[in-house]
Order: C-alpha cells, then structure tokens, then sequence
C-alpha cells in the first residue's frame, strides 16, 4: 500500500494513519490465527478484519474530512455510502483468505509427506 500510495498519490496524513493503524491492529488478528488455524477460525477472522477496516477507516473519513456532517445522521450516511466498497471488500476476503489458506494447508500436507535430506558436501 506505502507503494502504491506513492505512485497514486497520498492523502490526508491523518487519514493515512487511520487506515495504516488498523492495518497494524488487524495484524494482531492474524497472530491470532498461528495457534488456530483451521477454516471456521480463518473465515471469521477474516470477515472480522473487513468489518473492523471498513468500521474503523469510514469513521476516520468522516471524523476528518468535511464531505459529512458531523452528527450521528452524517456517520450514517458515511457508512452507508460506503456500503459498496465494503461489499468488494468482502467479496476479496472470501476469495483470496480462501484460496491462501487451502494452498497453505496442501503445501504444508505435501512437505509433510515428503522426506527431506540435505547433502552435506
């Protein structure tokens, strides 16, 4: 994203740091998974993500730009319009958690079931 951020271009500093905090948070989520990885814990760590990032970063937009009033109708209103990313973002979720955690678990079965030997010259 830092990347990518540099070749689009940034934005409001403290919105960046909104979203690349709970960026940081959600890690901790991920540190979660080393002691219970198995697909029911993957799948709703995952959409926990999504809803924290979408709950957290669209409360950053409206706490700090002016695009919406700042009443509980202008969060509202920012969380609803914001609606369509979220679905996306669920959408990606699902698909990309999915596919890297059943090519983890076969990898990770396969190296299992192979004997490894290192040469030593």
């Amino acid at each position: 994203m830092i990347t990518s951020d540099l070749f689009i271009g940034s934005y409001q500093f403290s919105l960046m740091l909104i979203v690349y905090g709970s960026l940081l948070l959600l890690t901790g989520v991920g540190f979660y998974l080393k002691k219970d990885d198995n697909w029911k814990a993957i799948g709703l760590s995952s959409l926990l993500g999504a809803v924290l990032f979408f709950l957290f970063t669209n409360f950053g937009v409206w706490l700090l730009t002016p695009w919406y009033e700042k009443t509980f109708s202008g969060l509202l209103r920012c969380y609803y319009l914001a609606l369509p990313f979220f679905r996306n973002t669920v959408a990606g979720t699902v698909v990309y958690s999915s596919a890297l955690f059943f090519s983890y678990k076969s990898v990770s079965a396969w190296l299992r079931n192979k004997k490894f030997v290192l040469n030593s010259k």
